[in-house]
């Protein structure tokens, strides 16, 4: 019902502004004279009627479906003998989302509910944090939104390495910016040291290195040629065009020599 009245407060208030500047418009079904005073009077009596009564149903709606909700909740609480539910529902001017934070958090007390409410209104990154992180003081989760806002890069790190410290994030953002390319090859190799993913970043070849990190440096080679003298398995892989262009491994793919 009060979807219809909203309409009816709208209606009446694009009317009433067109009554204004042509109150032959507005007053199309009146047949007497169509005067601005007609229009504003007429007009201004249906919104200010429909705008009572759009507040009288939104309020009924509102408190029916708080009405719902509380008998849910203490019908929960009630089955789980959850106290703190039952304390928080029998409170005077209980904010519904208090009491579905308690269902969320059993073993905080009908208060801590009442004041996370608030304070998820004020801090919403902070009150996020604690949701995460529940044994968590507040200025605890204050600093870490803090430390959030000020550190993107860091706090992306830390998404994708849950187990790392704030320090440890920061190092390593601080390294991906220092060598944005070895960032970039690394992430695509994981295994690959940072120390590797420099030298590659810079295009060097060395013993010890893998067979796959000289392919990302030539792509796939021209030649391949497996040998056995008795020591297992030798591979020999040769790329055209370069002074160094043949390099050998063993089975493990770990370079030992080239030429």
């Amino acid at each position: 019902m009060e979807n219809v009245f909203g309409v009816l407060v709208l209606i009446s208030l694009i009317l009433l502004i067109i009554g204004i500047i042509n109150p032959k418009i507005s007053l199309f079904w009146y047949r007497k004279d169509k005067t601005k005073k007609i229009s504003m009077l007429f007009y201004g009596i249906l919104l200010i009627f429909s705008f009572i009564l759009f507040n009288v149903f939104i309020n009924k709606t509102t408190t029916s479906d708080n009405e719902k909700l509380m008998i849910q909740i203490k019908k929960d609480s009630i089955n789980n003998k959850n106290s703190d539910s039952i304390e928080l529902i029998k409170k005077k001017n209980l904010n519904p989302k208090a009491a579905m934070i308690q269902k969320e958090f059993p073993n905080w007390s009908a208060d801590k509910c009442s004041e996370f409410e608030k304070y998820e209104k004020i801090n919403p990154l902070s009150a996020k944090i604690q949701r995460n992180h529940p044994d968590w003081s507040q200025t605890k989760c204050e600093e870490e939104s803090i430390w959030q806002k000020n550190n993107p890069e860091s706090f992306i790190i830390q998404k994708q390495n849950p187990d790392w410290t704030n320090e440890e994030c920061e190092i390593r953002a601080n390294w991906e910016k220092k060598n944005p390319k070895a960032a970039s090859i690394q992430k695509n190799h994981k295994d690959w040291t940072d120390n590797e993913c420099i030298m590659l970043s810079k295009g060097q070849i060395w013993i010890g290195m893998s067979i796959q990190m000289v392919v990302y440096l030539r792509g796939l080679p021209n030649h391949k040629n497996v040998s056995n003298y008795g020591r297992g398995l030798q591979y020999q892989y040769c790329w055209d065009g370069y002074t160094s262009s043949c390099f050998y491994t063993y089975e493990d793919q770990i370079v030992y020599s080239y030429n």
